[in-house]
C-alpha cells in the first residue's frame, strides 16, 4: 500500500505539472498494484480524458464509481465524457447520478438536460435548464440550451427570449446569436433573421455553422446570389 501511495504521489505531482503522459504511467502502475484504488482509478481517468484519449477513460471511471458510489465528480466527468462522446443514455444515467448527490448544482443540470434533449426528451431536458436558472439565473448557456429546448417544441418565441437573455449575459456568444436567427426564422422574420445570422457570422468568421445558417436565411429570403 505505501508504494502505491507513493506513486500515486509522484503521479499527481506530474499531473499538476501537466506532465500527462509521465502521469498516465505512474496512475496506470498505481492501479496495477491496488486495481481497488478510487484515486488511482478517477485520477487515471481524468488524465486520460486531458491528454485526448476519452474513450479510453471511460472503463476507469466507471470503475471508480463503482468503488466510491458516493463520489459526485467521478459521476460528473464521466457523464460529460460520455456526453462529448456521444454516448448520450449512459451519458445522462451518470449526470442523474451525479445530481442525486449534488441536486443543485447548475451544470450538472444543464449537462444533464443537453443529453436528454439529444435523447428527443425535449420537455425533460427544459425543466433541468429551467431549474438551474432557479439556482443561477444569470446563467447564460443555461438560457441558450433553454432556449434549444423550446425551438424542439415548436415555441419560436419564447426560444427567442432565452437566445436574447443569453447574448444579453454573454455578448458575442455566437450559439445564442444562431438560436435567434432560427427562432426569428421559425416565426416568419426572414430580414431580422438574416440581420441576426449576419451579425454571427461576423462575430465568428470562421464559424461554418454561422456561415451556412446565414445562407439558409438568404435563401429563405430569396436572395439567391447572396446565399451562394
Amino acid at each position: 500500500m505505501q508504494d502505491t501511495a507513493g506513486l500515486l504521489r509522484k503521479a499527481q505531482e506530474n499531473h499538476a505539472a501537466g506532465q500527462l503522459q509521465a502521469a498516465i504511467a505512474l496512475y496506470e502502475r498505481a492501479l496495477a498494484a491496488e486495481p481497488r484504488s478510487y484515486d488511482a482509478n478517477y485520477l487515471l481517468g481524468v488524465a486520460l480524458c486531458q491528454a485526448g484519449h476519452p474513450s479510453r477513460s471511460v472503463p476507469v471511471l466507471r470503475a471508480a464509481t463503482g468503488l466510491r458510489p458516493g463520489a459526485v465528480e467521478a459521476h460528473k466527468d464521466l457523464g460529460i465524457i460520455l456526453l462529448r462522446l456521444g454516448e448520450h443514455g449512459p451519458a445522462e444515467a451518470s449526470l442523474r447520478s451525479a445530481l442525486a448527490l449534488d441536486p443543485c448544482n447548475p451544470q450538472l443540470l444543464v449537462n444533464r438536460g443537453i443529453a436528454l434533449r439529444n435523447l428527443g426528451r425535449a420537455a425533460d431536458a427544459a425543466r433541468c435548464h429551467r431549474t438551474a436558472l432557479d439556482h443561477r439565473p444569470d446563467f447564460a448557456e443555461a438560457h441558450h440550451h433553454l432556449g434549444n429546448c423550446l425551438l424542439a417544441l415548436a415555441q419560436p418565441e419564447e426560444a427567442l427570449a432565452c437566445f436574447r437573455h443569453a447574448s444579453a449575459l454573454k455578448p458575442g456568444m455566437t450559439e445564442a446569436m444562431l438560436g435567434a436567427g432560427q427562432a426569428l426564422l421559425d416565426l416568419g422574420r426572414t430580414d431580422e433573421a438574416v440581420d441576426c445570422l449576419r451579425a454571427a457570422a461576423g462575430a465568428s468568421p470562421r464559424s461554418g455553422d454561422a456561415h451556412r445558417a446565414l445562407g439558409v436565411a438568404l435563401l429563405r429570403a430569396d436572395r439567391i446570389e447572396e446565399a451562394l
